[in-house]
């Protein structure tokens, strides 16, 4: 009886060992399986990770190219209304400018206008004193004639410092600067010839105040 139990204590113990390699490599699959999925698991918690990853770099490079966007807009905005605040005081100055320069002209003018006025009122004394001239020796040593002459003498240069300067009658005439008021008939001389000078005249600073009178040939 104990024969028995000893053999067969013996078969189950040979199954055992036989069936050991059996388990073990059951186990190394299983733990090969375990393995894999973890790998498998790991990969596609990697790859969302990055999905993640770069779905929030994309958000955030759309919210800086946003970003970005305004600024430039806000950039433009600013160099359009500095161009036009450039271009405003551009303007402003050119006006100024031209203001000043009218200004200036005008006072010119005006200035000039006076003179020809006052110098104009001052031709009939010059005219006085060329008719008193002609009845007294251009050499006389009479002390009265030497002053008035000091005097015409300095009251001419004064005019002449203020643009007064008297008109050339001699030669053709010209109608610019000649006022013919009598006529001459001479055979010597071709037409339109000036013969005789009966009233001087004057220019100041280029322009004509009082036309010369003469006579003319025909």
């Amino acid at each position: 009886m104990a024969s028995k139990k000893r053999s067969a204590n013996a078969t189950v113990e040979t199954k055992t060992l036989s069936s050991q390699p059996e388990l073990e490599q059951e186990t190394l699959q299983e733990e090969v399986a375990h393995t894999e999925q973890a790998e498998i698991e790991a990969g596609q918690t990697a790859e969302s990770a990055e999905n993640d990853i770069a779905e929030a770099e994309q958000a955030e490079s759309i919210d800086y190219q946003a970003e970005i966007d305004e600024l430039t807009k806000k950039l433009a905005e600013t160099e359009a209304i500095r161009d036009q605040a450039i271009s405003i005081a551009q303007r402003l100055q050119a006006d100024f400018d031209n203001y000043k320069k009218r200004n200036a002209k005008a006072r010119i003018d005006a200035l000039q206008e006076g003179t020809i006025n006052v110098i104009a009122s001052i031709l009939p004394v010059i005219d006085n004193f060329d008719r008193a001239f002609c009845f007294v020796d251009e050499n006389s040593d009479d002390p009265f004639v030497q002053g008035i002459r000091m005097v015409y003498t300095q009251l001419m240069e004064i005019l002449a410092k203020h643009g007064l300067t008297e008109i050339d009658a001699s030669g053709k005439f010209d109608p610019c600067f000649h006022e013919a008021v009598a006529q001459d008939d001479s055979s010597e001389l071709e037409a339109g010839m000036i013969t005789e000078v009966l009233q001087k005249g004057y220019m100041v600073c280029d322009r004509v105040i009082r036309h010369s009178m003469v006579k003319v040939t025909v």
